[in-house]
Order: C-alpha cells, then sequence, then structure tokens
C-alpha cells in the first residue's frame, strides 16, 4: 500500500510539473515613446508611424527622414525660424527657404558656371558636327598575320565602289533629317556586299564632333584613329576610306554638316543659375546633415519600438 500511494503521489507531482504553464516572457522596458533624439529634440514612434504611412516608407526609412528634419529643425531654431509649436517639418521648410534666399542673393561664380555648361554641352555649348554614315569589315580580336587585314580591306574596297551611288545621291539632294535617301542608299548597297567570311556592319553613326563626341545623349565618343580616318571630309557626298582602325576597316559617307550652338558668354549665368543654386543648397544640406546626425541619439528602447510600427 505505501508502495503504491509513493508510486500515485510520484506520478502526479510529474503530470502537475508536465502541465504547469511556461514561465512568464522577461518584460522590455520600453523606456516611453522615443525612437530617437536629436539635440534633445525628441522623434516618437507616433512620429515615424505618420511619415512611414504618408510617404509609404519601412519604419527604419521614416525614422532617418524624421532625423534629418530634426537636424534642420535645430538649425532653424538657431537661426530663430518659425515659432516654438512648428513642427519639425515645418522648421526644416522653413530653414530651406532661408537657404535659398541666401544663395539665390549670391552672385554666381565663373567656375560654377563653367561646371554645369561642361555638363549641360550639347545644350549650352554644342560643337560644330558632321552627320556620317559607315560600313565596317570587322576583324576579330587577336587574328593571326595580316591575311585577315587584307581580306577586309579587299571587302571594304569593294564596299567603296558600291556606295558611290549613294554618294552621288547625296551630292544631287539636300538632306532629310527624317528620311534621307543617301543613307537609306547607303546603308543598303553596303550590306549587299559579300563579307568574305567576316562581318560586315553598316550603319548611321549620326552627328560626330570633330573631337569625336558623338552629338546626342548619352552618345559616347569615337576612336581617334577613326576621327584622323575622316579628317578630309568636308561636303555632303564625300567619302574616306578604306582605312583601319582596332574595330577593322571602314568607309565613311558624309551626309550633313552643323555649325556649333552656343549662346553668348554674357547669358549663361542667365541660363544655368536655378541648377547652381539647387547644387549649393545641396552642399548646404550636406554640411548640416553630417554634424547634426553626430549628436543623434537612439536610446535602447528604439529599434524595439520601430518594431511596433506597422506601415498599411
Amino acid at each position: 500500500m505505501r508502495l503504491r500511494a509513493a508510486v500515485a503521489w510520484l506520478t502526479a507531482g510529474h503530470l502537475a510539473c508536465s502541465e504547469a504553464p511556461p514561465p512568464p516572457a522577461p518584460r522590455v522596458d520600453l523606456g516611453g515613446d522615443v525612437v530617437a533624439r536629436v539635440g534633445g529634440l525628441p522623434i516618437t514612434r507616433d512620429t515615424v508611424a505618420r511619415i512611414a504611412a504618408a510617404q509609404a516608407v519601412s519604419p527604419e526609412v521614416a525614422r532617418d527622414r524624421a532625423i534629418t528634419d530634426a537636424v534642420f529643425a535645430a538649425e532653424a531654431k538657431r537661426r530663430g525660424l518659425g515659432d516654438a509649436s512648428a513642427s519639425a517639418s515645418v522648421a526644416a521648410r522653413l530653414l530651406f527657404a532661408e537657404l535659398r534666399r541666401e544663395e539665390e542673393a549670391r552672385p554666381l561664380t565663373d567656375e560654377e558656371v563653367e561646371k554645369v555648361v561642361a555638363r549641360r554641352w550639347l545644350e549650352l555649348r554644342r560643337p560644330a558636327s558632321r552627320r556620317l554614315v559607315h560600313a565596317v569589315v570587322l576583324v576579330p580580336k587577336n587574328s593571326p598575320g595580316e591575311s585577315v587585314w587584307h581580306t577586309a580591306e579587299e571587302v571594304a574596297t569593294e564596299v567603296r565602289e558600291v556606295v558611290d551611288q549613294a554618294a552621288s545621291v547625296a551630292r544631287s539632294q539636300p538632306f532629310s533629317a527624317a528620311d534621307d535617301e543617301a543613307l537609306r542608299a547607303f546603308l543598303e548597297l553596303a550590306e549587299s556586299v559579300d563579307a568574305g567570311g567576316l562581318e560586315l556592319k553598316a550603319e548611321d553613326l549620326g552627328p560626330i564632333a570633330d573631337d569625336g563626341r558623338v552629338v546626342r545623349p548619352g552618345g559616347g565618343s569615337l576612336v581617334p584613329e577613326f576621327m584622323e580616318g575622316v579628317r578630309g571630309l568636308a561636303a555632303r557626298g564625300d567619302l574616306a576610306g578604306p582605312f583601319r582602325t582596332s574595330f577593322g576597316v571602314h568607309v565613311v559617307l558624309q551626309l550633313d554638316a552643323a555649325p556649333a550652338i552656343e549662346p553668348p558668354p554674357e547669358d549663361l549665368p542667365a541660363l544655368v543659375r536655378a541648377e547652381v543654386v539647387d547644387e549649393r543648397l545641396r552642399a548646404r544640406r550636406a554640411q548640416l546633415i553630417e554634424p547634426g546626425r553626430a549628436k543623434v541619439e537612439i536610446p535602447p528602447s528604439g529599434p524595439a519600438l520601430l518594431d511596433l510600427v506597422r506601415v498599411q
């Protein structure tokens, strides 16, 4: 009886232990609702949630944007802009309006004007150019000996002979940007030539400046040996080649020529002023952000609070 009772008591105790609820999870002290502080200015979870919802960004990105606004708000407060009730985003806008007024009042330097003009050369300093179409007999890289180059030159010589008809068309008709008959004739005639086992490519190169730049957005530039080969072209209908470059052997027809386009130097500052002011503001913004972010404090509870933000 005693043994049976002991077994029953142990079994009941074991079952009671196995069915007991797990110990409660340790409580996390979130330390309020502040996810970050910038120079004593608190950024709350609610602020982060509003930015995340309004701008459709993650809580982490929203927090960083709130921090940036707070950095600017601190500078606005130092300058006496706005009142104590203004939000960080409103104070930041007031600051940037003030900075813009300051930068617009400063005269442009020659260096600032030149920087923008060099970047917008296609619009503000367009060089004289020639419209070219070419055919190239491509020579594979690392081709052994001169035999393959001789073959390419023989094919290119034949191309030169057949595209002379396109050159005659060019000399007899003015250039048409919409549909130039000489251009179409050159491409068709060049591509009709047997390439002798090599690859022959005919293409409209577009307008090319004397320094090799392709005069169109993102056009790049042509290799110097190509520009040397077309140096003698002067008028519509002129042919150049065959001549070699590192790519192969070329034949080129000039279709048109266009003069340089550049506003008078005295007009350039007015044309680039808005862009220069924007660049100055980006620089001022960066100057404020770096030291301002050095003063950012993220409380231990900050990451846990961000986890509670839900973006719909």
